[in-house]
């Protein structure tokens, strides 16, 4: 057996483990891609990383690589077990890193005015936070979008806009895109940039992101 630790993959906001697919991840590491489970009523972020453990058998020394949403839940599941090892892409350690249009949506509370009929619908909105150009990036984003769960996806835009973590940890490293809208670079202070990635940059700059993950994974 294996004395490598597991790589468990953390999607993205109303994305499942395509989100992944385009990354080219060293094959030596054994690798679980987690999807996201049912919320339960008036749940928190907290609470809802435990059960992520104990229904995707997460353990200590475990490596946990997290996509935007995704990091911030592996922030979560790192306060209660001891992880070997964070990895956040396109996301933040810390509730700072937030865009500010972000945080202000939370604060003023306008998450419960979102019609969820639109959450997996394709709309220009999207392609703007995203940074979804071309037609090629919108139709891979609406393909994400579209086989979301409406009631996860409702759930999770709540718990991040609302999110606090004021601190990083030291087994924390973020991988971004140098004109992330959702999460800006200047306010992420991440640990690698990349040069003009996107909140899509798993897709399409999926070589770089691939060779800092590896680089990283390589180096533990």
């Amino acid at each position: 057996m294996s004395s490598r630790p597991t790589l468990h993959f953390l999607s993205g906001l109303g994305a499942d483990k395509k989100a992944f697919s385009f990354l080219e991840i060293d094959k030596r590491f054994e690798k679980n891609y987690a999807e996201w489970i049912k919320p339960l009523k008036n749940e928190k972020m907290a609470d809802y990383a435990k059960r992520m453990i104990d229904t995707y058998h997460i353990q200590e020394n475990d490596i946990l690589i997290g996509l935007s949403f995704g990091g911030m839940m592996a922030i979560e599941i790192n306060k209660i077990i001891n992880l070997k090892q964070v990895i956040l892409v396109s996301s933040t350690a810390t509730t700072g890193g937030l865009s500010s249009s972000l945080r202000n949506f939370g604060r003023l509370g306008l998450t419960n005015l979102l019609p969820k009929h639109i959450l997996n619908k394709p709309n220009p909105g999207n392609y703007y936070v995203f940074s979804a150009k071309t037609k090629d990036e919108q139709e891979k984003l609406d393909l994400f979008i579209s086989e979301g769960d409406v009631e996860i996806n409702y759930w999770s835009i709540g718990q991040l806009v609302r999110w606090k973590n004021n601190s990083k940890p030291d087994n924390v490293v973020i991988v971004n895109g140098s004109v992330d809208k959702i999460f800006p670079v200047k306010k992420v202070k991440p640990d690698y940039v990349i040069d003009g990635g996107t909140h899509l940059m798993v897709y399409n700059k999926a070589r770089e992101v691939s060779e800092i993950i590896n680089k990283i994974l390589l180096s533990i």
